[in-house]
């Protein structure tokens, strides 16, 4: 895996070690090779934790991202329920586009960045039948 001189490697090791500390020790011939076989298995270990830690933000840039658009669904059926109560007087989807029937993803228990739309509705002017896309 090393792919330069024991020699090489050690100078590495003295230059890295005086940047991270400020000290300029030389170790014993024995110390520097245990230190090379410590550092082959610790780049083992470095590179599954970092595979690891990928995946949680992956999972968790998912996750904000199906609570970011559970909230705005949430905010769009309060607004309706203010509508019907007369708490305000513009109904939700009364602008153009998407009218809201439509099954987004995570309707149907995929988080998917964006929550696209997974089951158009008939009637909605932007995604049913009948509807211009570009």
């Amino acid at each position: 895996m090393q792919r330069i001189s024991d020699e090489e490697a050690a100078n590495r090791m003295r230059v890295e070690y005086l940047r991270r500390t400020g000290k300029d020790d030389v170790f014993a011939p024995a110390v520097e090779r245990q230190l090379l076989r410590m550092a082959v298995a610790d780049r083992s270990d470095l590179l599954h934790r970092l595979d690891d830690a990928r995946e949680d933000l992956a999972s968790f840039e998912n996750s904000l991202q199906a609570k970011k658009d559970r909230i705005a669904r949430l905010e769009e059926e309060a607004a309706r329920n203010d509508y019907l109560l007369g708490i305000r007087d513009d109904l939700p989807g009364d602008e153009p586009g998407c009218n809201g029937l439509c099954h987004r993803a995570s309707d149907v228990g995929v988080a998917v960045p964006g929550d696209p739309v997974a089951y158009a509705h008939d009637s909605c002017p932007e995604h049913g039948e009948g509807a211009v896309n570009d």
